[in-house]
């Protein structure tokens, strides 16, 4: 019995030695304090919020639960200020508190975030059609605008006009021969011992305005006449309002279908191509007569002849290797009242100037 009050006494003045946090040491379960520590060697405020909510939700009267609980509410406030603003921090948020006081908050911004990131990806999407719609736009009014152009000066080379069709400059015969739609050859046409050859080419464009955006299309029907050795004999581009449409893809805007465009058109062609020969190093001389008519003499003995079709008739470029030789082909190329595809390709173009 001496010996039991003697170990009891022994206990009481430990516990005083040490002072009242090892009292408590001595006085928690094992449990209870493990957790606890989990609190205190935590080397990141997402582990020690973390441990400290499993500590509140599992032990709430537990020795520690005060001092955790003051800790936790003045701590976890400012954790979910600074954690929402990212995704990435609302996520960090939910793995360390998944039930925590502001979980169901965290989530839904979280969800919102994703709905507007969502949503942002389509925009791009949509911006990103936008601007690959406008760029083939662009191309197309490009194309549309060098057409004729284009055709002009490349058959207005000498190199095209003295021998076989074969040995023309290779641009010319592979956009001539192999570019689709192919030419079309009838032999003895327009006279005997010639051959007439026919390839069409359409290009369409859009023009945007104020009062919304318009289709337009530019056909170029090109015919070439050669002897019975395949060399040119004349040259005739020929379209529905082909000076016009070209202008109007140029400048990127409609023009009015009256006189005084007709002849700002016929005036802005040839000045391009007076331009754009001089830049390839050839040269035409001449300007218009009394009707409006272009005539010009160009290098190696060519000529041109630009003239804006009136009464819905068709612009007409022609090109020959003499005056002689436009009179014929002008002779043999018949009138355009024998062409059994007039009422269609009215028809076509009206389509083709409907707004969208």
């Amino acid at each position: 019995m001496t010996r039991r009050f003697a170990l009891l006494g022994l206990v009481a003045v430990l516990l005083l030695a040490t002072g009242c946090n090892a009292a408590r040491v001595f006085i928690a379960s094992p449990g209870d304090y493990g957790e606890y520590r989990r609190v205190r060697v935590a080397k990141t405020i997402d582990k020690k919020l973390a441990a400290a909510w499993y500590y509140l939700q599992h032990r709430p009267k537990g020795r520690y639960a005060a001092r955790l609980r003051a800790y936790f509410d003045r701590a976890e406030p400012i954790y979910f200020k600074v954690r929402r603003r990212s995704m990435a921090g609302l996520n960090a948020y939910l793995q360390a508190l998944p039930n925590g006081p502001h979980a169901e908050q965290a989530l839904g911004l979280l969800i919102a975030n994703r709905a507007e990131q969502r949503r942002g990806g389509y925009d791009a999407r949509r911006v990103k059609a936008l601007s690959a719609r406008l760029d083939i736009e662009k191309q197309n009014r490009a194309e549309a605008a060098a057409l004729a152009n284009w055709w002009t000066r490349a058959l207005l080379d000498p190199h095209a006009w003295k021998g076989p069709l074969s040995a023309a400059p290779a641009a010319l015969l592979v956009r001539y021969r192999l570019a689709l739609p192919r030419p079309e050859c009838v032999a003895d046409e327009p006279i005997a011992g010639q051959t007439q050859c026919s390839k069409a080419i359409r290009r369409r464009f859009t023009l945007h305005s104020p009062q919304g955006s318009v289709r337009r299309s530019i056909r170029l029907q090109i015919e070439l006449v050669l002897d019975d050795d395949w060399t040119l004999v004349w040259v005739q581009l020929s379209g529905p309002k082909l000076l016009r449409r070209t202008h109007e893809a140029r400048r990127q805007k409609l023009a009015q279908d009256d006189e005084s465009a007709r002849q700002e058109a016929l005036n802005r062609f040839a000045a391009d191509l007076v331009r754009d020969l001089f830049a390839d190093g050839r040269l035409c001389n001449g300007g218009q007569d009394a009707a409006g008519v272009l005539t010009m003499s160009c290098d190696g003995g060519l000529k041109l002849v630009v003239q804006a079709g009136n009464a819905g008739a068709d612009d007409e470029i022609w090109i020959t290797g003499s005056p002689s030789a436009t009179d014929s082909g002008k002779q043999g190329a018949g009138d355009d009242d024998d062409d059994d595809d007039a009422d269609e390709d009215a028809a076509d173009e009206a389509a083709d100037d409907e707004p969208d």
